[in-house]
């Protein structure tokens, strides 16, 4: 308990500028329309927002954390899983309030959470349905994600032991929240709304029209640095996972650079916290695997008053 309150508390300290009052709200331009449940969230109270959105946060770390215990990454009794996913969610303070990017994650979690399990089933077809669902969830919100569908096959084969009824039953769940998305276009009478916005989704993509300015990402280039660091350390420790653990490290692997890809070229940075689970369970094992070494406490120090640093001066 104390590990949790302890995490908990310096996630606080990490979101403390918006708590004191900064209330930038982020936007979400793949989004078909502008439902009223969307206006909702937009128009929550700032500060109630950031509680509710850090509460996602720690919960959805916690189950993530959990995961990564289950499959080796790291110890029982360890939260930096947990940890990692509080302190990299704390790097783009504009992310830090109520909204659909923060719900993603929690998709992302139960994506991840079903491609593991198919490791342990990889002939249960409800568990590639379920995959395919979660990833239609994240495509509702941020539609290039079906691009991310192949990713879902590739992770099949790299499991082993997939049929073809594993990808036929992932393209239903992937369409079924679509389609539910559509249904409730075509009452309200803006189908073709809903048509547009795809086919300018495919259209930009064609275009590869890609404007590279982070605006607002204060000391980013000094994070990519550090987190290029972590990625080299992530590399030389894969081999002291079990065989088991290699392949599921391999799938978060080919998950970060497809999704990073994507937010590239439809340039949402937003988006961003996609990466997040998978990128905070790589980290969490590098942690785990060189726990009391001075190298990694200094690296964490520096990231954590980097962190605040960018997030009080993003006010």
């Amino acid at each position: 308990m104390g590990q949790y309150l302890t995490v908990f508390f310096l996630g606080l300290i990490l979101w403390s500028p918006r708590f004191l009052g900064c209330s930038d709200h982020v936007t979400n331009s793949f989004i078909v329309g502008d439902p009223d449940w969307v206006d909702i969230l937009k128009n929550i109270n700032p500060v109630i927002g950031t509680v509710l959105a850090f509460l996602i946060v720690y919960f959805t770390g916690i189950l993530l954390n959990n995961l990564a215990s289950h499959y080796e990454f790291i110890e029982k009794n360890s939260l930096y899983v947990l940890l990692m996913f509080v302190v990299v969610f704390s790097l783009f303070a504009v992310l830090e309030n109520l909204s659909l990017i923060v719900i993603n994650s929690l998709f992302i979690y139960l994506l991840l959470f079903k491609l593991f399990k198919h490791d342990e089933a990889p002939h249960n077809v409800f568990i590639a349905l379920d995959a395919g669902l979660f990833l239609g969830l994240v495509a509702v919100w941020f539609n290039p994600a079906l691009f991310l569908l192949p990713v879902l096959w590739i992770s099949f084969i790299i499991i082993g032991g997939v049929s073809w009824r594993s990808f036929v039953s992932s393209i239903l769940g992937v369409m079924m929240p679509l389609f539910g998305e559509y249904l409730y276009y075509f009452f309200t009478g803006d189908e073709q709304l809903f048509f547009e916005h795809f086919s300018n989704s495919f259209v930009s993509i064609l275009n590869f029209n890609v404007p590279f300015h982070f605006a607002g990402f204060t000391l980013s280039t000094g994070m990519l640095i550090v987190f290029t660091i972590i990625g080299l350390l992530a590399i030389s420790a894969k081999g002291k996972l079990s065989i088991r653990s290699r392949k599921l490290f391999n799938i978060l692997g080919l998950f970060i650079l497809s999704t990073a890809f994507l937010i590239f070229v439809f340039y949402s940075e937003n988006q961003i916290s996609l990466l997040f689970p998978p990128v905070a369970v790589i980290i969490g094992y590098i942690f785990n695997t060189m726990a009391g070494s001075k190298r990694i406490n200094i690296l964490f120090g520096i990231i954590l008053i980097m962190i605040l640093i960018n997030n009080w001066v993003s006010c």
